[in-house]
This record gives structure tokens, C-alpha cells and sequence, in this order.
């Protein structure tokens, strides 16, 4: 569930890294939602949906982190959000920003929900 600032940067682009590092220092993720489920092939998924107050309203972001631990591979990040730019955003790098502020305080987030897997 550990995601570097360094990865987030090569997944979004260091001019939405830069401005999500502002959203975020501004309080704008507003929520985020989380559940860890694997996929077919034994990828970890972090799916967070959360909301961020932009320049002129709130987006809504759907936002996944792929862990691949088996081939030590980088993790990638992959959000889609409700402003016009739509995919990788400076709302989608505030809150994987917000995300990473969590996991180093040993906080899964504000409302964390529990995937089945967890449960099993």
C-alpha cells in the first residue's frame, strides 16, 4: 500500500506532481475512500475514490495504484477525475500526495472501507 512521492511524480508528470503538492498543502482533498483487493494475476489494486475542491467546484476522482511486489516493479498510478483534463491530474496527484501522507502516519485514510479479501 506504499507508494513513493517519486513514483507518483513518474506516473502524473512533474507539472501535476507540482500542483497536486499545492492542492494538497491547501487542504483540498476533501475525502477519499479506499479498498485493497488483488486482481487475476496477484496484483495489488489500491482503488480510492475521493473528492477535491478545485479552482471553481469539486471533482470527483476514481483512482487506482497498481503494487506489483512479485517483479519488484514500480508502482503506477492510474485516475480518472471529473475536470476537464479527466486523467492524471493535479486533483488525482493531491490526493495519491494526501494517500502517501496516511500510509507514513500508519493511517489507511479517513474512511477506509475493507475489501472481501481483508475480510477473508
Amino acid at each position: 500500500m506504499f507508494i513513493s512521492l517519486q513514483e507518483i511524480k513518474d506516473s502524473l508528470g512533474s507539472a501535476y506532481y507540482k500542483r497536486g503538492v499545492e492542492y494538497n498543502s491547501q487542504k483540498r482533498v476533501l475525502s477519499m475512500t479506499k479498498e485493497l483487493f488483488l486482481d487475476e494475476e496477484n496484483v495489488e489494486i489500491l482503488n480510492i475514490h475521493s473528492s477535491v475542491r478545485g479552482s471553481g467546484r469539486i471533482y470527483s476522482q476514481n483512482i487506482e495504484i497498481y503494487f506489483d511486489y512479485e517483479y519488484q516493479l514500480q508502482n503506477i498510478v492510474e485516475g480518472t477525475c471529473s475536470c476537464p483534463v479527466s486523467y492524471n491530474c493535479k486533483h488525482v496527484a493531491a490526493v495519491c500526495i494526501a494517500h502517501k501522507a496516511d500510509t507514513d502516519k500508519g493511517l489507511l485514510g479517513k474512511a477506509a472501507s475493507v475489501s472481501s479479501v481483508d475480510k477473508w
